[in-house]
């Protein structure tokens, strides 16, 4: 039996509370997401450990399939399952229809290919926090890996008895697997699994080190006792050959880090950094507490729970505007805490389970997850998909749709990742909100009536290489250049002097002023727009703006 490593666990817990707390709090640890990358590498290691030794025939990889979707498919359905139902009872059903499509694609574990396909992004669909899914596009990548694990990490890699030759065929893989990712768009090659499959293979580079380390240097020397020289050449070139397994990899670990830093910034250096780490502690079989401490064991058992149920958490808390520090932190406890009982009870259960109770588990989850989406047909209209805009509309469609928007629309206004400047008196998305730095230099300011939030979350998403500091004033119904005289605006005066001490205070490179203009909305008074009273009263306050 082989030893249980302990180190494995703690990468693995380490991995995955990096994570959460990218998830949970993301201006808190910005590369906390490259835990994912940490499972990839961890999953090359584990598959090629598995199909260590075994022969290849069609049983070989029968057990293997079973065993990996015994592993990953009854709690992945479970969780789409009871996502699913909340989906059906909360959700409006618009975001309904959205939410199974995503979960089809869950279900199917073809979620990253679904964001390849419709232009998604994953940093905006975390910042959205909409899609009870996003987070199982890795999930698939692993599956779909899985797929390939036999051809490639054993019915192809050479014999074990010169580990060079499997070590350069690994490495071939992985260069051609990186070259291939840069050759993609960033958010096609961060879905891809074939961009994706350096870092698998770089796991299994790990465990053929690591066993290359286990093999002893033997030289048949009865027939060559009259030549001790012969010997001592032999041996020198097995050494050569021995340190050339550590160094081939070591060598091309730092051209990709250098490549990647010199060509393609820090978030693809720190992807290769973690890599490659991940990989190194691997073959160290470290015993530090840092990696075999019993709190992370116990967080390295339950990490594949605690991967699965942390997001949807985060989406309840943003969706019910609940998504402030103290709830985010019991939350985020919570989370934790359920995932371990998780995995000591509905976990363990499972994977003692035959292939014949496992399969009809299987089954019945898939039926349970279907059983909810056709009830919801049986029992609603079919709502409007807000795609396919180039689409005419019909009447009725567009009727759904104004009804939609009409009682959302506060909710599709709200500013993500908005902290308000006064706790007492600004509530996203009304007030002044500071929006998390983008990668650019200059300061940018947003003000205006409810248009300034609507079109404010356009500049935010579309003009982040270009802005540093960016703050956002939004005020109801409230015009920037008028004095607005209705219900919602009771003090234009005073609510326009706080749009200047804002530009006083804040002191923008670039000003934005967003605004549907509604007092203007009427005939012109004099012959010339020049000479409009409404005309005036508007440039003496862009002049002062400005």
């Amino acid at each position: 039996m082989a030893e249980k490593r302990y180190d494995i666990q703690g990468l693995r817990a380490w991995a995955v509370i990096a994570v959460v707390i990218f998830h949970f709090f993301p201006s808190t640890l910005r590369f906390g997401y490259l835990g994912v990358d940490v499972f990839f590498v961890l999953s090359g290691f584990l598959i090629s450990l598995v199909l260590e030794n075994k022969a290849i025939a069609i049983s070989t990889y029968i057990s293997f399939y079973f065993k990996r979707l015994r592993r990953i498919l009854p709690l992945s359905l479970l969780i789409v399952w009871i996502c699913s139902i909340y989906a059906a009872i909360c959700y409006d059903e618009i975001l309904f229809l959205y939410s199974r499509k995503s979960a089809l694609h869950a279900d199917l574990f073809t979620s990253n290919l679904k964001g390849n396909n419709e232009g998604e992004d994953y940093f905006r669909d975390l910042a959205n926090a909409e899609d009870l899914y996003t987070h199982t596009w890795s999930l698939s990548v692993e599956v779909q890996f899985y797929l390939l694990a036999p051809l490639l990490l054993h019915i192809m890699k050479p014999s074990c008895s010169e580990p060079i030759h499997t070590i350069g065929y690994f490495l071939a893989l992985a260069v051609f697997s990186f070259i291939y990712s840069r050759s993609l768009p960033s958010s096609t090659a961060f879905y891809s699994t074939l961009a994706r499959l350096w870092q698998f293979i770089v796991g299994a580079i790990a465990f053929s080190l690591q066993k290359a380390e286990k093999l002893p240097v033997v030289v048949e020397s009865s027939g060559l006792a009259f030549c001790p020289a012969i010997i001592k050449r032999i041996n020198c070139l097995e050494q050569i050959l021995s340190r050339l397994n550590t160094v081939l990899p070591s060598v091309v670990a730092v051209v990709l880090i250098v490549w990647s830093a010199v060509f393609d910034g820090l978030e693809s250096t720190l992807r290769c950094v973690v890599t490659f780490l991940a990989a190194s502690l691997l073959v160290l079989k470290l015993t530090t507490p840092i990696l075999t401490h019993r709190s992370l064991q116990i967080i390295g058992d339950s990490s594949y729970a605690l991967y699965l149920i942390h997001w949807p958490v985060v989406c309840l808390l943003r969706f019910y505007s609940l998504d402030q520090l103290m709830n985010k932190l019991i939350a985020m406890i919570i989370c934790f805490a359920v995932s371990i009982l998780v995995y000591e009870t509905y976990e363990k259960w499972y994977l003692s389970l035959n292939w014949k109770l496992s399969f009809l588990l299987i089954v019945m989850l898939y039926v349970a997850s279907a059983s909810v989406y056709f009830i919801y047909s049986l029992t609603h209209s079919e709502a409007v998909v807000l795609d396919d805009f180039d689409r005419p509309r019909t009447y009725d469609e567009a009727r759904k749709i104004n009804q939609h928007m009409d009682s959302q629309w506060e909710r599709y206004l709200k500013l993500k990742d908005c902290t308000p400047r006064n706790a007492g008196t600004d509530k996203n998305p009304w007030g002044f909100c500071n929006i998390p730095s983008g990668n650019g230099t200059l300061s940018f300011l947003i003000i205006g009536n409810s248009y300034a939030a609507n079109h404010g979350r356009m500049i935010v998403d579309n003009l982040k290489e270009h802005y540093g500091r960016i703050g956002i004033h939004t005020v109801s119904e409230c015009e920037p250049l008028i004095e607005t005289k209705n219900f919602y605006c009771k003090d234009a005066l005073r609510l326009q002097q706080e749009f200047l001490d804002d530009i006083d205070t804040f002191k923008p490179d670039v000003l934005f002023l967003s605004a549907r203009y509604i007092e203007p909305n009427i005939p012109i008074e004099a012959g010339k727009v020049e000479d409009d009273v409404l005309y005036k009263t508007m440039m003496e306050k862009l002049k002062k703006y400005e």
